[in-house]
């Protein structure tokens, strides 16, 4: 065994690349996350790997909230994130006169949720709505919601939304 490893390793190390015939076919395989399967790497006429320049963009407008009052104390829709390694929440409501902000509850199961962080969205009086967008980093999380962090202030006209790429 050692001996064919000192071969393959001289053949590796030291072959030369006009010298097809002495080289050995090696794949290189790294796991795509989303389809759970192994995909094989890459490489171009210029033996520089591939790189994907283009990235998916998951998750839809309105898949926490669309257009719905949050009552203060409750919760938004849970957004299935399982996929999205990098994400944005983009919020915005109708409700100018609150200063109180809005939970980033994250979960692992859907039933045992945790604070992430608190943001406040900004007033925006020319278009009469408070907004926010919010970078995530979201390796191996699987589900997020909203919660209103107001203990009297219902929010109206929400708008969120969970959108990302693997």
């Amino acid at each position: 065994m050692s001996s064919a490893i000192d071969r393959l390793n001289n053949k590796i190390t030291k072959g030369k690349k006009h010298d097809y015939n002495e080289l050995q076919n090696v794949s290189v395989y790294a796991h795509n996350t989303t389809s759970n399967d192994f995909k094989s790497l890459l490489v171009d006429d210029d033996e520089h790997l591939q790189v994907k320049n283009n990235a998916d963009n998951l998750g839809f407008f309105g898949n926490l909230l669309n257009n719905a009052t949050l009552n203060s104390g409750n919760t938004s829709n849970s957004a299935d994130i399982r996929v999205m390694n990098k994400g944005f929440i983009l919020y915005e409501d109708t409700s100018l006169g609150s200063f109180d902000g809005v939970d980033i509850e994250l979960s692992n199961n859907n039933n045992d949720f945790y604070l992430y962080q608190t943001f406040t969205p900004i007033p925006r009086p020319t278009t009469s709505k408070r907004e926010m967008a919010i970078h995530l980093d979201l390796n191996g999380i699987k589900r997020l919601r909203l919660r209103n962090a107001s203990l009297v202030d219902n929010y109206l006209d929400v708008k969120a939304s969970i959108v990302g790429s693997a």
